[in-house]
């Protein structure tokens, strides 16, 4: 009987005893009763709303096809006939196939399930029982099994080396940390992704046609006993150094394959690629990492790749550097073959190290601002073979004398109503002289509350915190962790606007006065994804500011069932972006940073993450960075920016994607958000303020924060002359109700 795609609700097939086929899938049936179709042999009833079914009675039957309904429980012990069940995308507690000793197939995958028992089922052929919670499986008796498909569950370790006659492996995506692969010997497709798995045997697996190993810890590989392969593929594993392919095939991949991949992208320690025909295989295979060398003498390996390494110093005195002068944190230096960039961030010491490979290499350091002088301006060297080790430090002097402090303010977590928000002022040298001032926080008092600081603040004024500093040297950079508390609703609903306003004094005499002040605008909301990247100057910047750094914050948290050990962070800068200006702001925990040709990548080795379940606010990080758009720059380009996290040896977490567009005049649109708009913007006359209550009072302020035009209101929208004001950057404070809200705004 075939009543299949009818939109059947009900079915009744008590009056057919005799019935041996029942296809019955695609309808909308909530339950089936086939207790009295005794000689049933084959049933499909895939695709519907069934959520019981019972077989008890159905000896016979040897195939049963269930997939896709409401189903909780199956128990077949009645069926010692069975011979192939698909039972997939059910949520089912519990499936019970312990008595179909000639059970050959048996797809179960995405179920629900968390345990699975097999230990009859040893004429099992075929098994899919991926995507579910298993953490067990014991396949000790099944040599039959050809297909195994058990990704994507909590399994830490396997035995399959009874499987003699196993042909695909999937078996990625789970805990296990070792596996024997010996007596596998018809093996021929194998995965083991997403597997803390740090080696792999492949030698006795000549037949071996594809092999897949990413986001694991292993090390090395050797594959020269494979030279039937078609495809390997071992992405983003961080320990990665090593890989033998040198498997008597000048092309690597065997002849017999109708395609071949070669990917070993986001290695970034891999170092040697051992191959018959290193030329023919660098002209080719362009899926490997700049630095991935390919190599016919496999004894290479056993050594190193070449480095670049020195100290940068800073030269006070002006006298040149020596001993006596302290090296300088954070600094970008590059070096570069004429193709490639390679580059990494000084440590506290000065002390920078670059992993090369053969070839000539021109290293400087980058991003340095004009009151300064970089002697030598750049390093050449040339490595012809590997395992050596040139010095290349650098000595940075003062070309002139320029006070010049910069601050940032950086939201650490998401502003919730009702909820603590962290934050971390960030505050630098980045001129010529040892400066002392303070720096002073704005903020709102009616949305948020001001709960502690770390260092505790010198004083409190009304809405201004302030604190403190002295002797804060050229090109040193301190931070203050601050707290608020987030009002509830109604005072604050998602989508309001938390203003704050961060300056670091002294003002007067600045170089540069705009990096004095940095204005935040954070938006409340109510539900968010810890793992995320913001753009802290929003989604518009006047084209006249493109000139000015861009500030982001990547936010990571452990919402896993175990610590992180390691945790990276993959940062692919848009190409409307200058990297040579990137610098670190800040970040949670130790780690070091890499950049090639313009991707970054920040790695927290030995982080051990705490899970969010047992720590919530340990199992946070983040890091902090700024970087300029490029001169060529126009109106309307947008820079979109995302990054990839990565959990040990889990697949990436991929945040949002964040816009910033460049634009002429700021969009009338931010009155949705902010409630408040001013425009035009920039004015040169007559600025328009306007608000959707009335407005008691405009004040605006330049970016010292003195006061220089005041103006009461009576409606929702007034009007402030500011012709008289010089060209530049300022804010204005609008008062509406018992509430306010700070708007930047330029005056041309």
């Amino acid at each position: 009987m075939n009543i299949e795609q009818n939109l059947l609700t009900e079915l009744d097939i008590s009056q057919n005893i005799q019935l041996e086929e029942l296809y019955c899938g695609g309808n909308q049936l909530t339950g089936l009763n086939v207790l009295q179709n005794v000689d049933l042999i084959t049933l499909s009833c895939a695709n519907n709303s069934i959520s019981e079914l019972d077989l008890s009675g159905n000896v016979l039957i040897e195939q049963v096809i269930c997939f896709n309904n409401q189903i909780t429980q199956l128990d077949f012990s009645q069926n010692i006939n069975l011979l192939e069940l698909s039972c997939e995308k059910n949520p089912l507690n519990s499936l019970n196939v312990t008595q179909c000793p000639d059970l050959n197939l048996l797809y179960c995958y995405e179920a629900n399930l968390s345990e699975l028992n097999l230990s009859q089922n040893t004429n099992l052929e075929w098994l899919s029982c991926h995507k579910n919670n298993i953490s067990i499986l014991n396949l000790s008796q099944h040599p039959n099994i050809f297909f195994l498909s058990c990704y994507d569950n909590q399994i830490s370790s396997i035995n399959i080396t009874s499987l003699s006659n196993l042909n695909t492996l999937w078996a990625n995506q789970n805990n296990i940390t070792n596996i024997d692969i010996s007596q596998n010997n018809t093996l021929r497709v194998l995965n083991i992704s997403n597997n803390p798995i740090s080696n792999i045997d492949v030698s006795s697996n000549l037949v071996l046609r594809e092999i897949m190993f990413s986001n694991s810890l292993i090390q090395e590989i050797d594959l020269s006993n494979n030279s039937n392969l078609c495809k390997v593929e071992g992405v983003n594993n961080l320990s990665l150094t090593y890989v033998n392919l040198k498997n008597g095939n000048n092309e690597i991949f065997s002849g017999s394959c109708s395609t071949s991949t070669l990917s070993l992208l986001n290695n970034p320690n891999l170092q040697f690629i051992c191959v018959e025909d290193a030329q023919y295989a660098a002209a080719t295979f362009t899926d490997i990492p700049p630095l991935a060398t390919f190599v016919e003498d496999c004894t290479i390996a056993n050594g190193d790749l070449n480095h670049i390494t020195g100290t940068v110093k800073y030269d006070d005195e002006n006298n040149g550097c020596d001993g006596g002068d302290a090296g300088i944190d954070g600094l970008l230096v590059n070096t570069t073959d004429g193709t490639n960039n390679f580059a990494t961030t000084t440590i506290n010491t000065g002390d920078y190290n670059l992993t090369v490979a053969e070839n000539t290499y021109t290293t400087t350091v980058l991003g340095l601002s004009p009151y300064f002088t970089l002697s030598p301006a750049q390093e050449v060297d040339t490595f012809v073979g590997f395992n050596q080790t040139e010095i290349a430090d650098f000595c940075i002097a003062p070309t002139t004398t320029a006070n010049d402090v910069a601050v940032t303010f950086v939201p650490l977590n998401a502003a919730r109503p009702g909820f603590e928000a962290r934050y971390k002022l960030v505050y630098e040298n980045v001129g010529t002289t040892q400066l002392s001032g303070n720096v002073e926080l704005d903020f709102d008092g009616t949305l948020v509350t001001y709960a502690e600081a770390t260092p505790a603040e010198t004083s409190i004024n009304g809405n201004t915190i302030s604190w403190d500093y002295s002797n804060l040297n050229p090109f040193e950079t301190r931070t203050i962790e601050v707290i608020f508390e987030v009002e509830q609703p109604p005072i604050v609903e998602e989508g309001d606007v938390l203003p704050y306003i961060a300056k670091v004094n002294p003002v007067s005499g600045d170089a540069a006065p705009d990096d004095n002040v940095f204005q935040l605008n954070q938006i409340a909301v109510n539900s968010f994804d810890p793992n995320d990247k913001q753009v802290l100057e929003g989604y518009q910047v006047l084209i006249d500011d493109a000139d000015e750094y861009l500030h982001y914050v990547v936010r990571f948290q452990n919402m896993g069932t175990a610590s992180a050990i390691n945790v990276r962070v993959q940062d692919a800068l848009d190409e409307k972006l200058d990297w040579t200006t990137f610098k670190i702001l800040d970040a949670s925990h130790a780690m070091e940073t890499q950049l090639v040709n313009g991707s970054i990548d920040f790695i927290f080795d030995d982080i051990n993450l705490p899970t969010a379940s047992s720590d919530p606010e340990g199992s946070q990080g983040f890091v902090a960075f700024k970087v300029k758009p490029l001169p060529t720059v126009q109106l309307d380009d947008v820079v979109a920016n995302k990054a990839d996290i990565y959990f040990d040896f889990n697949a990436a977490i991929v945040t949002n994607t964040v816009y910033t567009r460049f634009v002429d005049e700021l969009d009338v649109s931010d009155f949705e958000t902010l409630k408040i708009v001013a425009y035009p913007n920039p004015a040169s006359d007559i600025l328009n303020i306007q608000a959707e209550a009335s407005i008691s009072s405009i004040e605006i302020m330049n970016v010292l924060g003195q006061t220089l035009l005041t103006s009461k209101g009576n409606s929702n929208r007034e009007q402030v002359d500011v012709s008289g004001l010089s060209a530049g950057n300022y804010f204005v404070r609008v008062v509406v109700g018992d509430g306010s809200r700070v708007l930047r705004v330029v005056k041309k």
